[in-house]
């Protein structure tokens, strides 16, 4: 049961860094406000907004990054929208997408 849980949280940690290298590439970098806490079966984390997101859409920029999340795998379970960025906890969903369609 332990070497189980060992396996969910390496999992969980493998994924979000895939997620975080990938998205310091894109056009709108996500920036992380220091480093991800790994607690248990949750990942949070500070991101930072984009430059040009500073007094617009802050909801749709915490959307925007939750559904990226789901790509990779992660389920954001709770958002909070801050005023200079949105912390965000994340877990594993239960199935990776590329899992559920790998078997239809």
């Amino acid at each position: 049961m332990a070497n189980r849980k060992a396996i969910e949280n390496s999992e969980l940690k493998n994924r979000f860094d895939h997620f975080h290298r990938e998205a310091r590439y894109q056009s709108q970098p996500y920036r992380l406000l220091g480093k991800p806490q790994v607690t248990g079966k949750q990942v949070s984390v500070l991101i930072a907004y984009p430059a040009d997101e500073k007094g617009s859409d802050k909801a749709g920029f915490a959307e925007t990054v939750g559904n990226e999340l789901k790509t990779y795998g992660l389920d954001p379970v709770k958002v909070v929208v801050q005023k200079s960025a949105v912390r965000i906890q994340v877990r594993l969903l239960v199935a990776a997408p590329d899992a559920k369609e790998n078997e239809a």
